[in-house]
């Protein structure tokens, strides 16, 4: 329970937090709201794209594998499902074959 609510929070605050910092890197590039006259006068730490790779790329790669996660999991529930829907395989003696999947 308390887990759930956690990643709902979590989820809640990453996603603006995430866009801030995209935003604050971008702008970041216009030292005094201006555009830089040349790139001397825009600090080296901008240059690493700490707010759009850091934030922005890993943190959206990571709700994307999470939907992958979902997909995946609905896959493997469905998987099951058919599975035991058919039964088992089962050797009666001559050959292997699902004795329960018309019954």
């Amino acid at each position: 329970m308390c887990t759930g609510s956690c990643a709902k929070c979590l989820g809640i605050t990453l996603i603006p937090l995430t866009v801030l910092c995209i935003v604050v890197n971008i702008l970041l590039f216009f030292p005094g709201g201006k555009v830089a006259e040349n790139n001397d006068h825009i600090t080296d730490e901008v240059w690493y794209f700490g707010g759009i790779v850091g934030s922005g790329v890993l943190m959206f790669s990571s709700i994307i594998f999470a939907a992958v996660g979902v997909v995946g999991a609905g896959y493997c529930f469905v998987v099951s499902a058919v599975a035991i829907n058919k039964g088992p395989k089962c050797n009666d003696g001559t050959q292997w074959l699902y004795p329960f999947k018309d019954g």
